[in-house]
């Protein structure tokens, strides 16, 4: 997760401010976000695949729709893999609970890895009179 990122047309990414806990004095949290992947899939898969991404609040709930994301693995003759960078740019996501959120990805319909993101509620802090 990061606070902005950019997917160049060379592969470059360009991501600032990444995090993964999100403290809030109030509830609901509005963040703008981007979610940053970079797949690195062997030259044996060369060919059309799916990604699915699903987005899960404290509870397990999907609270947010989830993504289904085509990609096509060409070979790479200088490497026995691929890279390929995926950037979701989310302006923005609603999360209306304290507690850890996931995001699990799925490729061709198998669960492969998953992040999480916890929102802490803090103390608003009072000045002295």
């Amino acid at each position: 997760m990061a606070d902005f990122a950019v997917n160049s047309e060379n592969g470059k990414l360009t991501i600032v401010g990444t995090f993964d806990t999100l403290t809030t004095h109030q509830m609901p949290v509005l963040q703008m976000c981007s979610l940053v992947l970079k797949l690195r899939i062997s030259n044996a898969h060369v060919g059309k695949h799916k990604v699915l991404l699903r987005f899960l609040d404290p509870e397990g709930k999907e609270f947010m729709p989830s993504p289904n994301i085509n990609i096509e693995v060409l070979e790479n003759q200088f490497t026995d893999y691929s890279a390929i960078p995926i950037v979701l740019n989310f302006h923005p996501i609603k999360l209306d609970k304290i507690g850890k959120y996931a995001v699990e990805l799925y490729y061709d319909g198998e669960f492969h890895s998953g992040l999480k993101l916890t929102v802490i509620q803090s103390i608003p802090v009072q000045k002295a009179a």
